[in-house]
This record gives structure tokens, C-alpha cells and sequence, in this order.
């Protein structure tokens, strides 16, 4: 099977108490020609851990097989940085230290994430957020910040 999965968090208040966080993720797959949708929240939270849940409930629940081929649309800098760049390889030899020396922020995250990111057949790709572009991306982003934005105030609501 081959599956785009988009991403994106939303944060009300992001950096401060009470910070009410929300994903959404949409799963293709692109043989089947289905899909299905996934979103959630969180508080108190952050943009960049609504950023890092969202792939992370998508891939999860996905029942992948040594053969399925997986690409993760994201708008985060934050979550494609740390793939490209390899973060996480340095995080993990200084334990789970930055190069200021300070502890790696939502550690526990990056921990769920980074057998995804050893995985060969997924890979993260950066997508242009918030664009009213016409392309399936510019769409499927829009998409998924919406079902982001719909978690968190949800939660707004009921409090």
C-alpha cells in the first residue's frame, strides 16, 4: 500500500498557561482510493506537540506491513527539521541534550517518533502551510489545520 498522511497542531494561548492544543491528520491511501480522518487535543499544550502528535496518532494507526511506502505532508518546521536534519541522532548520543546543552522539549514525542524516522519506506516532506494555492497540498493542508483547529476549540467549548 503507499499512504499520504497531512498533518498539522493548532494552540490557543501557544506559550502560555492554559494552552489549549489541537491535530488533525488525514489519512490517503492511495491504492484504495479512500480515506479517513483523525484529530484530537490536548491541554494544557503547545504548537510544536500538536505538530509532532498528529503524524504520530496517523502513522500509528496505520497496520503497515514491511512493503507499505508512506509520505508525511507537514507544515512544521519544527517535525521536518528534526527528520532531515537528523536532531534526534544527536539528541540520542547527548542524552537527550541540545547543542545549547539544554534538554530536548517534548522528548517523550520525539522518542514515539524516531522509529517512524528509521523507517525507510516513510519519509517527511515540508508543505506550505496556510496557503490558498491550488495545488493537492495547499488543499490538504487547509484540510487538516481546519480538523486541528475544530479539536482545540471543542475542547474550548466544553471547559
Amino acid at each position: 500500500m503507499k499512504y499520504l498522511i497531512y498533518t498539522d497542531g493548532a494552540c490557543s494561548n501557544n506559550g502560555k498557561e492554559g494552552a489549549i492544543g489541537g491535530w488533525g491528520a488525514i489519512v490517503l491511501n492511495e491504492e484504495t482510493n479512500s480515506s479517513y480522518e483523525l484529530s484530537g487535543f490536548e491541554k494544557p499544550s503547545t504548537n510544536n506537540r500538536m505538530e509532532l502528535m498528529a503524524p504520530l496518532r496517523a502513522l500509528e494507526s496505520l497496520k503497515l506491513n514491511p512493503f507499505d511506502e508512506v509520505v508525511v505532508k507537514t507544515d512544521s518546521a519544527y517535525l521536518h527539521n528534526c527528520y532531515t536534519a537528523k536532531w534526534w541522532v544527536s539528541w540520542e548520543r547527548n542524552g537527550w541534550k541540545t547543542s545549547q546543552k539544554k534538554p530536548v522539549l517534548n522528548k517523550s514525542l520525539w522518542e514515539e517518533l524516531i522509529p517512524y524516522f528509521k523507517n525507510p519506506n516513510i519519509y517527511f516532506e515540508k508543505v506550505k502551510g496556510h496557503s490558498d494555492g491550488a495545488s493537492n497540498d495547499s488543499y490538504w493542508n487547509n484540510m487538516v489545520d481546519k480538523l486541528a483547529v475544530h479539536a482545540r476549540e471543542n475542547l474550548e467549548v466544553s471547559k
